[in-house]
């Protein structure tokens, strides 16, 4: 026999210890057994538990129901809960407040609550109201539901352990008309493990609102709007298999148009719908930020439906996270959002949120852009026209963590087709977009997104091309002076027309940075391509194709650091008439990376040299001269030395008539001055034992030509004597020549001397012919002779 006792516990003071906090008392029962030994000890109240009300008042079957009191146990299942004499669920519990669900069976009547022993009856009956299922088309048997529940918007999860095949599992839930509802299902335990759970949903008529399946892969149900206040039905079929789950009903949640954002947590094989208010016309960004799944890494799709359940948009989110440019919504009304993780994800957890952006003016002051949590994005909008010329800049790129490398820039056209694109670097390479001839007048999207979810600040600048009309012979002064910014310079010429452009006078900020020389045709396509780094270069196209108006399109190159600002000097150079035997031209090059041209009427099989005498330029460089035929293509170039003080080279037997051009340019962005002379070359004859040929070349550049006759075998030997060599050091050349230009031999005439070469002996009878090319731009006198030996 067992002795039980009541002991009241005291504190040290000597008063009664009062209530603890969670409801339990310090009263206590003690239980002994036969020999008087305690074996158990029971707390009890120190007085009756109290029931104070319950909410709500009526209810069908599976309602939770929220009851208020005191001295409740804080474990659920220490508190017993009835209706009208019907064991109900208890599904949370508090001191003060329990929650319980009406079970199936109850009736009208007392709630009673027992905790410990002692029992508590409800002030009010509860009224079980009509619990009628409403079962699908023909019937399902009562004996075949094998469990079910009632779901209350975004209240607790309910669990059905449907563990028969070929059973049914019934849901109920009540929703009010245009509301958004999805179920999602947790804890998914199926067998066979890949079989699936039909499912239909019923509206408060008893016809079909939606129908699918459920499994593992795929839980959650989203619903479209509900037609009509009342009760809804989900019935869940077996089949051939075995399921437990946790069913839930969620509330869909409009996504701020303020740009605050939602967080949605997801367990495996769940998707997640979210709401746009969308007013027609109006545009924004969807942002999708902060994602994390099990296993890392994985993506979703994004879809975004009309209104009419129609498909408006469609994304892939990765990474971290992914901003949408979305087109302007085309009907007022609502649009769901629904994302679905890749195949295969346990878990995942992100925000979503609309960005209407920020505008930002063209020519005006830039727009700074800050992300401050990972896989976040930014819209900014500019008001575009068509046929308008752009620059976009990026500038100011910090991002963390400090190795982030890169952040995305994407322009969109109004209706939110691509535009343009850019990986913009950390250092500042490749962030500027060139947006030539808008295709469209509306407003564009710029999407700002940090690769790899990383944080941080930039700032966005959008600029007209800097224009102008070039004038051939006049310089202009260009200044590109906004990062990402261009210029677009026109010019108007006639079909056939020769010309040079010099870009001259480059200064880049930061220094050292390269631009990208375009000449387009009249119908935009390239005529000519031109890379250029340092202080300048002169771009000679080939002849123009057509006549109508032509553009110079300069940007700093995509590899510019620090989206390069530019300044310039561009000039049409008409260049400079060269007459053959005519005056010597001096010219000056006043501009780093300036060249000089010269024009001159060339003859097909003309014999001509030109010299470049006075050489001096700052600081002390080298030249390159290039000869050019009438069509623009070149036709041979020559080094011109420092250390010669001047160069020269042989235009022989020119392949054409027409205009040749001659170009010079300065080496290491060189200025000074030096003097150009072109001459045909000089003839001559000379007979073996013959007169003396007194030989002036008092031009630089010039040559002689002399025709000298022999027959085959015969050996002759040119003598040479009062050489004097001005303008240019270094000795002259004699090159021997058959008249078809097979060479015999050559020999070198020197400052001074007094000698003479040994011609080979003649391959055939004939006319033969003595080159004489002295040095760089140097004159020459000397007395020949020709005598046989």
């Amino acid at each position: 026999m067992f002795k039980v006792f009541l002991a009241i516990a005291c504190l040290v003071a000597g008063a009664f210890a009062p209530n603890r906090a969670d409801g339990a008392s310090n009263v206590v029962q003690y239980v002994y057994d036969a020999a008087g030994n305690i074996v158990g000890i029971q707390r009890l109240n120190p007085a009756p538990i109290t029931f104070t009300g319950f909410a709500p008042t009526s209810g069908p079957v599976g309602t939770s129901v929220a009851i208020g009191g005191t001295g409740f146990a804080t474990i659920a299942a220490q508190n017993i809960v009835s209706f009208n004499g019907v064991p109900a669920a208890v599904t949370a519990a508090s001191a003060t407040a329990l929650t319980a669900v009406v079970p199936v069976g109850a009736t009208n009547g007392r709630i009673t609550v027992t905790v410990a022993g002692n029992t508590v009856v409800s002030p009010q009956d509860f009224v079980v109201t009509a619990t009628s299922p409403i079962l699908p088309p023909g019937g399902v048997a009562p004996g075949d539901i094998l469990a079910t529940a009632r779901l209350s918007p975004d209240g607790p999860a309910q669990h059905l352990d449907l563990l028969a095949t070929g059973k049914y599992g019934w849901v109920l839930f009540d929703g009010t008309a245009g509301v958004w509802m999805s179920l999602h299902v947790g804890t998914f335990t199926i067998n066979p493990a890949e079989a699936t759970v039909a499912y239909t949903v019923y509206k408060p008529d008893n016809t079909q609102l939606a129908s699918g399946t459920l499994s593992a892969t795929n839980l959650s149900i989203h619903l479209p709007a509900l037609p009509a206040a009342g009760t809804y039905s989900l019935m869940l079929r077996t089949g051939i298999a075995q399921v437990s789950l946790d069913a839930k009903l969620e509330l869909n949640s409009f996504i701020p148009a303020n740009g605050t954002s939602l967080a949605v947590a997801r367990s495996a094989g769940q998707s997640t719908r979210a709401l746009i208010s969308g007013v027609a016309g109006d545009q924004k960004a969807l942002t999708v930020s902060g994602i994390v799944t099990t296993p890392a890494g994985n993506s979703m799709e994004v879809t975004i439906a009309l209104p009419d359940g129609s498909t408006f948009r469609r994304a892939t989110v990765t990474g971290l996270g992914t901003t949408t440019a979305l087109p302007p919504f085309a009907a007022t009304g609502t649009h769901a959002v629904t994302l679905v993780p890749t195949l295969g994800t346990t878990q995942s957890a992100f925000r979503i949120g609309l960005l209407a952006g920020v505008a930002i003016a063209i020519d005006g002051a830039p727009a700074d852009v800050a992300i401050a949590n990972p896989g976040e994005g930014a819209r900014v909008t500019f008001a575009g026209v068509a046929g308008e010329n752009l620059g976009l800049g990026v500038s100011g790129v910090v991002l963390n963590p400090a190795s982030a490398a890169t952040t995305n820039v994407a322009v969109y056209k109004p209706d939110a087709s691509l535009l343009s694109s850019v990986s913009c670097g950390t250092d500042g390479s490749r962030c500027a977009v060139n947006l030539e001839n808008l295709p469209v007048s509306g407003t564009y999207t710029i999407i700002v997104q940090p690769a790899n979810g990383a944080t941080g600040t930039q700032r966005v600048w959008l600029s007209h091309d800097v224009g102008g009309t070039l004038v051939s012979g006049t310089p202009a002064t260009v200044a590109i002076s906004r990062p990402g910014q261009n210029a677009r310079l026109n010019f108007t010429a006639s079909a056939g027309t020769l010309l040079a452009l010099q870009v001259r006078g480059v200064t880049t900020s930061p220094p050292g940075q390269g631009l990208g020389v375009l000449v387009s045709k009249p119908d935009k396509s390239q005529l000519v391509y031109l890379h250029l780094t340092g202080a300048g270069q002169t771009l000679v196209p080939p002849a123009l194709p057509v006549s109508g108006t032509y553009t110079v399109f300069i940007e700093p190159e995509s590899a510019a650091q620090g989206a390069a600002t530019v300044t310039m000097e561009l000039l049409l150079d008409p260049g400079r008439t060269l007459v053959v035997d005519g005056p010597t031209l001096d010219t000056t090059i006043g501009v780093p990376g300036g060249s000089a041209r010269y024009l001159f009427a060339g003859t097909a099989g003309q014999n001509l040299g030109f010299g470049v005498s006075n050489f001096a330029l700052n600081p002390t460089a080298d030249a390159t001269v290039t000869i050019y035929k009438p069509d623009g293509a070149e036709l041979s170039a020559f080094a011109c030395p420092a250390s010669a003080g001047g160069c020269s080279g042989t235009l022989a037997n020119l392949p054409l008539s027409g205009t040749f051009g001659i170009v010079v340019r300065p080496s290491n962005f060189a200025t000074g001055g030096f003097s150009m002379t072109l001459s045909s070359d000089l003839g001559g004859t000379l007979v073996a034992g013959g007169a003396a040929l007194s030989l002036t070349l008092d031009r630089p550049g010039r040559n002689a030509r002399i025709v000298f006759a022999g027959t085959a075998g015969q050996t002759l030997r040119l003598t040479w004597s009062g050489v004097t060599i001005a303008g240019a050091p270094g000795s002259a050349y004699a090159f021997f020549n058959s008249s078809s230009g097979t060479p015999l031999g050559t020999a070198l005439i020197a400052q001074g001397s007094v000698g003479g070469y040994d011609i080979p002996a003649l391959p055939a009878t004939g006319s033969y012919i003595l080159f004489v090319d002295p040095p760089a731009a140097a004159t020459l006198n000397a007395t020949l002779r020709l005598v046989a030996r």
